[in-house]
């Protein structure tokens, strides 16, 4: 799997991930936006907890493969 590839599966997430919400039943646009944020919200814990772990083991390489593995994973 290429770069390109990852990032494709990441903008469509960002660009229609509130389109699919509202397709799907959400009706309020507060509901929306609350959901559509829910991932970023994730993804900023994972962010630090990952990093802080890192930081304890001194293992940065098995530290950023899984997470990009996972997403590649997850977006396709």
């Amino acid at each position: 799997m290429n770069a390109a590839t990852a990032i494709a599966g990441m903008y469509a997430m960002i660009f229609w991930l509130p389109t699919i919400l509202a397709d799907n039943g959400v009706e309020s646009i507060t509901a929306v936006g609350l959901y559509s944020a829910l991932p970023y919200a994730a993804s900023i814990v994972v962010m630090i907890v990952l990093s802080r772990r890192s930081d304890r083991r001194g293992e940065r390489r098995l530290h950023s493969a899984v997470p990009a593995i996972v997403a590649a994973v997850v977006t396709r």
